[in-house]
């Protein structure tokens, strides 16, 4: 994870809105290279608002922001472009790390495409992926279902995004 990443701080709930309505038109449809830039850079500003203000002082339009990217996320996250992935695996990280809310809600989603890329041929995906299922494994409460996604996920033969 960076280490440079300026926190932003956002002044309202309307300011928090209008960052995730900006940003909801560059996951739409597969990557090109159009909006692989426009997706990093959407990455970057979800990560710099997660260490900022927004998740503690309008936690509820936080959780329900990151619940509508979810997609978009796994997106990036199997991005067949090794530090457009990083960069997603390192926003799950963080978000796992901080907001254990919004990991829980969104985790069942997240895991499988995780636990399959885990398996991919580039070991730096490969190892980015597995020390993002651990830290998100870790952050998460445990439940059955859970259990058997990452399990399915494992099992699936066609691990490629």
């Amino acid at each position: 994870m960076a280490t440079d990443l300026t926190p932003l701080f956002v002044a309202s709930r309307q300011d928090l809105d209008n960052a995730f309505v900006a940003m909801q038109p560059c996951f739409l449809d597969k990557e090109t290279e159009d909006n692989y830039k426009k997706r990093e850079a959407a990455i970057k500003k979800l990560r710099q608002l997660n260490a900022g203000n927004a998740p503690n002082e309008f936690s509820d339009r936080w959780e329900s922001g990151i619940k509508d990217l979810r997609e978009g996320i796994v997106k990036v996250i199997v991005s067949l472009r090794t530090t457009h992935s990083s960069a997603g695996m390192d926003l799950v990280q963080e978000l796992a790390k901080t907001r254990l809310s919004i990991i829980d809600s969104i985790a069942e989603y997240m895991l499988p495409h995780l636990v399959k890329s885990c398996a991919l041929t580039k070991k730096i995906t490969a190892f980015k992926a597995d020390e993002t299922t651990t830290v998100l494994i870790s952050h998460i409460s445990y439940n059955t279902h859970l259990l058997k996604l990452i399990l399915s996920a494992c099992e699936d033969k066609n691990v490629q995004p």
